[in-house]
Order: C-alpha cells, then sequence, then structure tokens
C-alpha cells in the first residue's frame, strides 16, 4: 500500500510502498467505510494446495476477516480485527497469566482446537526468541509455529512440518516489526481450520494456510528460546458467522 494526498482524481504517494499483509496469500482486497466512518478491508485468501486436492474438497479459496484500518500516528497504517468478531467468541478456554523458559513450556491447559481467537501479550520477555505452537499433535511431529525473534525484529511462521500431504506449499512467512523500547508484544491469532490470520501490535497482519492430516493436530504450546518470558493470555472457541 501506498500513503499520500489525494485530489482531483490525483493520487500522489508520500514515500515507498509498505506492506499491506505478512502472508503468502493475501490479495485482492477491497474496502468500504461503514455508517460510522469506520474503512473495513477485506482480502481474498487463495489456496496453498494442489488444484486436484481443492477440487476433491468441493471449494477453493475463501475471505479474510473483516478488518478496520485507519491512519494512526506518524502517518503508520494501523489494523485490527473488526470489532464484531467478538461475537463470535464462545467460552474463553484459558485464561490467565503465562511463564515459560528454555527449560519448561506451557501446553495452555484444554484449549486444544482448530477454530479458535488467541490474545497473547507479552508482557517479560528476557529470550531471544518467544513462539507459539498450534495445530500441533501430542508427540508433536505435525504443528505449526507462529515465532517472534526479538533479536532480529522479525515474525516468522514455519510450516515445515504442519502437514504430510503433498503439494502443499510449506515455505516460511517472514516479515520485519520492531518494538519500540518498552513496547509489549501484542498477537492475536484466529484459526479457522485451514486458514491463519495473525495482527500484530495494530500494524502488522500476516495471513496463510495450512493443511494439517492427523486428527489429533489440535494442541498449543508456548514456548521460548534463550531464555524466559511472561505473557497473559485469553482462548476462545471461535463460532461459526452461519449460526
Amino acid at each position: 500500500y501506498w500513503l499520500g494526498d489525494y485530489a482531483n482524481h490525483q493520487f500522489s504517494p508520500n514515500g515507498a510502498a509498505a506492506q499491506l499483509d505478512g502472508g503468502d496469500v493475501f490479495y485482492a482486497p477491497n474496502s468500504l467505510r461503514d455508517p460510522s466512518g469506520r474503512w473495513l478491508m477485506w482480502g481474498w485468501i487463495r489456496e496453498a494446495r494442489s488444484r486436484d486436492q481443492y477440487v476433491k474438497a468441493g471449494w477453493a479459496s475463501c475471505l479474510t476477516l473483516p478488518r478496520e484500518i485507519a491512519l494512526g500516528e506518524n502517518n503508520r497504517l494501523t489494523v485490527r480485527p473488526a470489532a464484531e468478531l467478538r461475537q463470535l467468541r464462545k467460552a474463553a478456554r484459558f485464561e490467565g497469566d503465562v511463564s515459560v523458559s528454555a527449560e519448561e513450556s506451557d501446553s495452555l491447559g484444554a484449549a486444544a482446537g482448530d477454530c479458535l481467537e488467541i490474545a497473547c501479550r507479552v508482557t517479560e520477555a528476557n529470550c531471544e526468541q518467544l513462539g507459539i505452537q498450534f495445530r500441533r499433535t501430542p508427540d508433536g511431529e505435525e504443528q505449526t509455529e507462529l515465532i517472534y525473534d526479538f533479536q532480529a525484529s522479525e515474525l516468522r511462521l514455519i510450516r515445515e512440518r504442519s502437514t504430510d500431504a503433498a503439494e502443499v506449499t510449506v515455505d516460511p512467512c517472514q516479515c520485519e516489526l520492531s518494538l519500540a523500547e518498552g513496547e509489549a508484544l501484542d498477537l492475536t491469532l484466529y484459526l479457522d481450520k485451514s486458514v491463519i490470520e495473525i495482527y500484530v501490535n495494530e500494524r502488522l497482519t500476516m495471513t496463510s494456510r495450512i493443511y494439517p492430516t492427523r486428527k489429533d493436530a489440535l494442541g498449543l504450546r508456548l514456548f521460548t528460546l534463550g531464555g524466559a518470558a511472561k505473557a497473559q493470555m485469553t482462548i476462545w472457541e471461535m463460532g461459526s458467522i452461519w449460526d
């Protein structure tokens, strides 16, 4: 996307383009202004599996969740989940403070599932990396990882063990994310079967696809590398928009 000035049917960009989404399947976004003045945006989520697979499944691709976009401080685009998505929350499966270290991870209780909203605010981070594993089998053979590297200021989605299926994209997604001095790391993840939508600090999103093959690939795990961290977490099961 570009920021700039629009006048007399002419757009004049101020500076270079910036990345709208850090994933690998988001494209063709459309937006509208609602009656309250918000700008809402949807993007198209393409497939990351072969044509034969989605023809057999009987469907292909879908839309993102609605995102509220605005012009924030320092002429930076802000993005957050539309507030209406809270209506999809069922009872919280997990809510509380979590402490993890290189020696001790946290499986987040019984908060397993494949249709979840995960909110994680990192309050202390004395580690090199903090990660969340999701759609994880009990033996860890199948899983997807979201990692924030504090030293490299980089967010990474690791999918090399996300599936046993052939002809599925498992390349990593990564993008730069620098935190200001004293700024907490705020992560919100939406898991919806094969879809992952990630929001970070109201200024970065990452959309991707995974296709776990094992039925027990439902677990969660919070972990660190090179130190310890503390976080406040809430995990909700998400209801269907069709109910």
